[in-house]
């Protein structure tokens, strides 16, 4: 097989990347390209397994996710299933993550994609008072969820009226493949609704990732028109849900939003494999408000001893 080559794609994530902090993006998107092959470079093999590690709110938040989408397929219960039955599986998750991050054999190094490390492990950052603030969060979350009249609908929603459950997909626009992965979609009353999970704080840019979702809906043939699409955010800390019904202009400006966003990123795409490239291209501009959340500080000299 030839080497995987690195295609320019584009999704809300990466778009936040990108917006950031450009050296983050390149170490995730470029720096460490090829580190998952035998006998990689040591600096890309070192980014590549810094790129694999996650937080702890960030691994409470995919544990929450993680445990919902297996409640919706019938993996903890089904609508059977309540509560503690998903807060027990996304403890389970959790533990199995901490031991693996603490294993002295640092299994990580070995197979970073199998096995999981802590950013806050690699940094020294764990304290008592932070590992009870995830526990609590991810349990109130799971409360929530069951608990929100809200979401009554989406609970309630029988499976043959679900049209995805935190599937990966994708759709082209201007040449390129924009990734999308709804939470939850289902049809009820001739509309089309969907969901997405928080556990963070409301952004505007929410709204902005379910509209990219309507144009993925519309590709796969959900439905033919923005109004028949109904959207909600929904945050399960502090239990509150932000509706909107999207319109033509909305999609229009969706989709101006996402070729603005390719555009930026074409105009510094590179083949890692091949192509020279200038690291002061990707200024560290995301310090020091990206740094505290980066996997990348002990490579990057924005960090204090660092680089």
């Amino acid at each position: 097989m030839g080497r995987l080559e690195c295609e320019l794609s584009w999704s809300v994530s990466r778009q936040g990347q990108f917006d950031g902090c450009k050296r983050q993006y390149y170490y995730a998107r470029y720096g460490s390209w090829g580190g998952w092959e035998s006998g990689a470079d040591p600096s890309r093999r070192e980014l590549y397994v810094l790129k694999q590690m996650t937080g702890l709110y960030a691994l409470a938040g995919d544990a929450v996710h993680v445990v919902i989408e297996q409640w919706f397929n019938g993996q903890l219960g089904g609508s059977q299933g309540g509560v503690e039955d998903l807060q027990k599986a996304a403890r389970e998750r959790l533990n199995r993550a901490w031991k693996q991050s603490m294993d002295p054999a640092r299994p990580w190094e070995r197979d970073p994609k199998s096995f999981s490390r802590l950013v806050e492990h690699e940094y020294n950052e764990v304290t008592t008072t932070l590992t009870d603030r995830i526990r609590d969060r991810v349990n109130v979350c799971i409360e929530n969820f069951f608990s929100m009249g809200a979401l009554e609908a989406a609970r309630s929603s029988d499976p043959s009226d679900r049209l995805s459950v935190e599937t990966m997909g994708k759709f082209r626009q201007d040449e390129v493949d924009v990734y999308a992965v709804p939470d939850l979609a289902f049809r009820k009353d001739g509309e089309i609704h969907i969901l997405d999970w928080k556990t963070g704080r409301p952004t505007p840019k929410h709204l902005e990732q379910l509209k990219t979702y309507v144009l993925y809906g519309m590709d796969k043939g959900w439905a033919t028109s923005a109004e028949d699409f109904v959207l909600h955010a929904v945050y399960l800390l502090p239990a509150e849900v932000k509706t909107l019904r999207p319109s033509a202009d909305d999609l229009e400006e969706t989709r101006a939003r996402i070729r603005a966003g390719i555009e930026s990123m074409r105009a510094m795409h590179f083949d890692p494999w091949e192509d020279d490239h200038d690291l002061s291209g990707f200024p560290t501009d995301g310090a020091p408000g990206e740094c505290r959340w980066c996997s990348f500080r002990r490579v990057c000299e924005a960090w204090p001893n660092g680089g």
